[in-house]
């Protein structure tokens, strides 16, 4: 017997919607405000955040 539950995408997807809304955003509000270099910035930033982030979910 499959003990398995229907699971709904929708809270998966919408905060996915929101986590591309920030990082587009960040982008072009750094883009506007220093022009390559903020936005370049911007994703250095995020790229270790999500480093950082991997590594805190890798530990626990």
């Amino acid at each position: 017997m499959s003990t398995a539950q229907a699971t709904s995408g929708k809270g998966g997807a919408f905060v996915m919607y929101l986590v591309a809304l920030i990082i587009i955003g960040g982008a072009v509000a750094g883009f506007m405000m220093g022009g390559v270099f903020l936005m370049t910035v911007w994703f250095v930033i995020l790229t270790f955040l999500m480093l950082a982030l991997m590594v805190l979910m890798s530990i626990s």
